[in-house]
């Protein structure tokens, strides 16, 4: 995702629309490292396991690949997901989660 999101700033595009759709997950560190392209350092997730405390998982790269503006697509399979990204964003939409 890096090498393409580089790609796309060398093609001066200014905004990026990323499709989430129908996507059942994947891996917590993966979904992490991509959330840090997005985010300065700093928590992206917390984990809580049953009868464990929560565990924050945080960004440690203090770089940012894209500060443009950013559309997440989403439907019902997304919104225990999408709980974790609305922090990332700067603005809303008036949608209940």
């Amino acid at each position: 995702m890096e090498k393409e999101i580089e790609r796309l700033k060398d093609e001066n595009v200014e905004g990026l629309l990323i499709d989430l759709r129908n996507n059942g997950g994947g891996s917590l560190d993966t979904a992490i490292k991509i959330a840090g392209l997005f985010v300065d350092k700093g928590p992206v997730v917390q984990v809580k396991y049953r009868n464990e405390e929560p565990v924050v998982r945080e960004d440690i790269d203090i770089n940012t690949q894209w500060s443009g503006s950013l559309v997440v697509l989403v439907n019902e399979f997304q919104l225990l997901h999408l709980k974790y990204l609305q922090p990332l964003c700067k603005t809303t939409t008036e949608q209940s989660f």
